[in-house]
């Protein structure tokens, strides 16, 4: 088993992410629903697909945000929400 790798927490922090002019863009839980609806009925698109495609862009985002960690172990914490299909998708990739 290989050994766990420790981080010197007094020096590692996240990279400075972009800032966000205004107030950061949100829908409420109706809106979604309405979104996805829209998706799945008229665009024909599967709720698995839709997961699938959110998990594969938050992992590449997690890439590019935390550059150099390629063969690395990474936690994904995915709780039993809406996102957590996402975040398991994620950690898979």
């Amino acid at each position: 088993m290989a050994e766990p790798i420790t981080l010197d927490r007094s020096t590692w922090q996240l990279p400075d992410l972009p800032k966000v002019l205004g107030a950061l863009p949100s829908v409420d839980q109706a809106t979604m629903l309405s979104a996805d609806r829209i998706a799945t009925d008229r665009i024909g698109l599967g709720l698995l697909q839709m997961m699938e495609n959110a998990g594969h862009q938050l992992a590449e985002l997690t890439r590019l945000t935390l550059a150099g960690v390629a063969g690395r172990r990474i936690v994904v914490l995915a709780g039993t929400g809406n996102n957590a299909g996402g975040g398991m998708v994620a950690a898979r990739r």
